[in-house]
């Protein structure tokens, strides 16, 4: 490792190093990784009022990515007493490669503010996923290097003294950031994977896929939908001919947004219809997991011997797969949106189709739902907006002063004093209709937030502690 300052104004670090790790096959257990970075002091020569520091900066470095513990042996499971192999084994499973380049800015201005910036390119090549294998191998997945990653990001931060006195201290801090990836080589035939639980594996692995899509079937929205189906052509799979199929004015959107056939409306006989495409296809893009941007909120305040600590996230866009919804219109019957007790009422559909029907409302018989759960098929219905913000962190403690330690008679006894407050996970403001759009699986050892899919997994605690902190 090296590292050289010159005139206060160029600063530049280098690293190499070697690591090895049993978790790899034994002829890929070392590697050779380096770093190298520089950075200009620019505020050093051009001199601007109110600026106290501004610096340009780049980086490159490497690093090895390392799978679970478990990859590179065969791993069985057990059922009613019998075992039967799980994961084939892989012994010459290398570390997935990153190499992250970086660009970035910081800038110190008015004496109470500072600025960072960061736009940053990483390339993962060898990345570490778990491939399907065929039926003959016995196994029903391996962990391989299967392809390459590519991902781009861009963060910020804001910082910002909003009060600096004898009694009163208050800082703000705000960072932002947004991350796309894109799987750019697969060496592998396409794959879908998912957290591990049954019905799960909605996460498509393709060349060219965002990382964090979800793939299955859609519905059918409007009557160009309906037509876009081939079987209704005399042309068939061609799309080209005459059109064949059954006549486009008697559907109708109903109140969910879905086509449904008109006459049917508010009858057991009411259902979705399955989007199909030009080409007979009926397998898309149905969501994508990652947000749009994340950002948080931190502040702190003092007081006196107050102090106050508070910080927010906020996740804005992105998609999560609600699986236990589905599950529930399967056969229980128990979902909140198949309670039909408030519906009763004259809707917009009605009023507009059906206006000198004074009974029409926009109730659905179980058969509907039943329909959409299409024996847990992975369909864009159960897909929601994940975005939500929480109060993550939320703490008040107060220190006693050595006057205050006196008035109630531990001076001797005790030099320090501090009683806290603590909560976390106190308020999610989400119109995600699952327990909890922050809990989610991760899928082998990658990124939970990539693969938002609520599998039942038990939603993040409330907790409240509360603290007393003594120095003798």
């Amino acid at each position: 490792m090296a590292g050289l300052t010159y005139k206060s104004r160029y600063i530049v670090d280098a690293l190499i190093r070697r690591d090895g790790s049993s978790l790899f096959g034994s002829g890929a257990r070392y590697h050779t990784y380096y770093r190298y970075s520089g950075a200009y002091r620019l505020g050093e020569d051009i001199k601007i009022p109110g600026i106290q520091e501004l610096k340009l900066r780049a980086s490159v470095g490497t690093a090895g990515l390392r799978p679970p513990f478990s990859a590179q042996y065969e791993t069985f499971t057990t059922a009613n007493g019998n075992i039967a192999p799980q994961t084939l084994g892989n012994v010459a499973l290398k570390p997935a490669q990153s190499k992250e380049t970086e660009l970035g800015f910081n800038i110190e201005f008015l004496n109470r503010f500072s600025l960072e910036f960061t736009n940053a390119k990483k390339v993962t090549s060898d990345q570490v996923l778990p491939v399907p294998l065929k039926s003959v191998a016995g196994f029903s997945s391996q962990w391989q290097n299967a392809g390459t990653l590519q991902g781009k990001t861009n963060e910020a931060a804001f910082g910002a003294v909003l009060a600096n006195s004898r009694d009163l201290a208050w800082n703000l801090n705000v960072t932002y950031d947004r991350t796309r990836m894109v799987v750019t080589q697969l060496n592998v035939p396409a794959f879908t994977t998912g957290s591990g639980a049954q019905s799960a594996n909605i996460f498509l692995i393709k060349q060219g896929a965002i990382y964090g899509s979800m793939y299955g079937y859609r519905w059918d929205r409007t009557r160009k939908d309906l037509t876009d189906n081939p079987g209704y052509w005399s042309g068939g799979k061609t799309g080209v001919g005459n059109y064949t199929g059954p006549d486009t004015t008697t559907y109708s959107t109903n109140e969910d947004g879905l086509l449904i056939l008109t006459a049917n409306h508010g009858t057991i006989n009411e259902k979705p219809i399955k989007y199909v495409d030009p080409m007979q296809g009926t397998y898309y893009q149905i969501g994508d997991a990652n947000p749009n941007f994340t950002m948080s909120f931190s502040t702190t305040l003092t007081w006196r011997g107050f102090t106050v600590y508070g910080l927010l996230d906020w996740v804005n866009g992105g998609d999560i797969y609600n699986l236990p919804r589905q599950w529930l219109e399967r056969t229980e019957d128990r979902s909140a949106e198949m309670d039909q007790a408030g519906k009763g009422g004259v809707t917009a559909w009605c009023r507009q189709y059906q206006p000198s029907n004074a009974s029409c409302n926009g109730k659905k018989a179980t058969d509907y739902y039943s329909t959409m759960n299409d024996a847990n098929g992975f369909n864009s219905w159960y897909v929601e907006n994940g975005t939500f913000a929480r109060l993550r962190e939320l703490s008040v403690g107060y220190t006693l002063n050595p006057t205050q330690i006196r008035a109630i008679g531990l001076s001797r006894l005790v030099r320090n004093l501090r009683v806290s407050v603590n909560g976390r996970n106190l308020i999610t403001w989400t119109k995600y209709s699952g327990w909890d759009p922050d809990a989610h699986n991760p899928v082998g050892s990658g990124d939970p937030t990539t693969f938002r899919f609520d599998d039942f997994v038990y939603p993040n605690f409330r907790t409240v502690t509360g603290m007393v902190e003594i120095g003798f």
